[in-house]
């Protein structure tokens, strides 16, 4: 064989196989992805419906309209982010998990939380 630009050494086949490492990181990472996603699935909402909940604000005690947004929003947030951290917090506890997973979690509940007990006692 002659050496210089072009010419490569490979082994049978067609030079383009992946190395066995290489094909696990990529299903590793894969794996990671399709984990992330219902977590993303549930904060995504959490989060806006945080946002709306906040943002929101009623006229007065005769906005109904306005209140039963804000307490959707809380509503919302409260279920979704709940979903959430239970998963969470049981593969914390195991280990599986460091302690910060469940943090946004547990920030979204205790902001519709806090919200939702605001709006319920101002606008009785």
């Amino acid at each position: 064989m002659t050496s210089g630009p072009g010419t490569h050494d490979h082994p049978p086949g067609n030079g383009r196989e992946p190395s066995p490492d290489a094909s696990g990181r990529g299903v590793e990472t894969l794996v990671r992805v399709l984990r992330a996603l219902p977590l993303l699935a549930l904060h995504v909402p959490a989060g806006a419906g945080v946002f709306y909940a906040y943002t929101l604000t009623p006229q007065g005690r005769w906005d109904e309209s306005t209140l039963t947004g804000i307490e959707t929003a809380c509503f919302v947030t409260v279920v979704c982010a709940a979903a959430a951290l239970v998963p969470l917090l049981v593969r914390a506890l195991r280990g599986s998990l460091t302690w910060w997973w469940p943090a946004p979690a547990a920030a979204l509940l205790l902001a519709g939380v806090a919200r939702w007990v605001f709006v319920a006692t101002a606008y009785p």
